[in-house]
């Protein structure tokens, strides 16, 4: 059951709203249902250790559930005749399925419309 409340903390500005969200969840080690309630507000700038503890909490959670281990590290890197890069996609790929989460261009690359 989940039963959701908006709230606003002493002394936050207004704006910034929390949500108190309880709910009940099993644990397959011990297959009991767990009581928790949790705060959840928007925070950004997340720090790249954050980020990564949150990639790597999803990626063992689908690993479990799917029974796949072959996540690797995925780019693909665009070079001008110098050798320099001018362009990268990275991502992963994963369960025979791959994500792109980050693409670049150098401006003067794009610009041109060569590439």
């Amino acid at each position: 059951m989940c039963h959701e409340e908006t709230w606003l903390p002493k002394g936050q500005p207004p704006g910034e709203i929390g949500i108190r969200y309880s709910f009940r969840y099993g644990t397959p080690s011990t297959n009991r249902a767990l009581r928790m309630t949790a705060l959840i507000q928007p925070q950004h700038d997340l720090s790249p250790i954050e980020i990564d503890a949150i990639e790597e909490c999803l990626y063992n959670y689908n690993r479990r559930a799917i029974g796949r281990n072959d996540g690797r590290g995925l780019g693909f890197v665009i070079r001008d005749e110098a050798g320099r890069t001018i362009g990268v996609a990275a991502g992963y790929s994963w369960a025979g399925t791959s994500e792109l989460k980050q693409m670049w261009i150098d401006e003067a690359a794009a610009t041109r419309g060569s590439y």
